[in-house]
């Protein structure tokens, strides 16, 4: 499995689309399969706007990336009721550049 390095991604995030980000969480699949829950976020997601989304590094939590903040409203209010703690932040402009050392 290719892990690319911390400034590889920060890169990746500041350059291209989100459309564009060919990374994602490989423990995304085994958690959808075994907790149909988490199908329901992917599919809604998918299907609510967002260019990119995935599981946070353990799977503690899932998020989606959109261009247009009425869209993320939009999902956010179809989640509520369905699933706990969800919320919209707003991004930064750019991704710090992450050092080596």
């Amino acid at each position: 499995v290719h892990r690319p390095s911390a400034a590889s991604l920060a890169r990746a995030v500041n350059q291209l689309s989100p459309r564009q980000w060919n990374f994602f969480n490989s423990f995304l699949e085994v958690v959808a399969a075994r907790h149909p829950r988490y199908r329901q976020l992917i599919d809604h997601m998918a299907g609510g706007g967002a260019l990119w989304h995935s599981l946070s590094g353990s799977g503690s939590a899932y998020f989606g990336v959109f261009e247009k903040a009425d869209a993320a409203v939009k999902c956010l209010r179809a989640l509520r009721g369905n699933f706990r703690f969800q919320g919209i932040v707003s991004p930064l402009e750019t991704v710090p550049e992450v050092g080596t050392g």
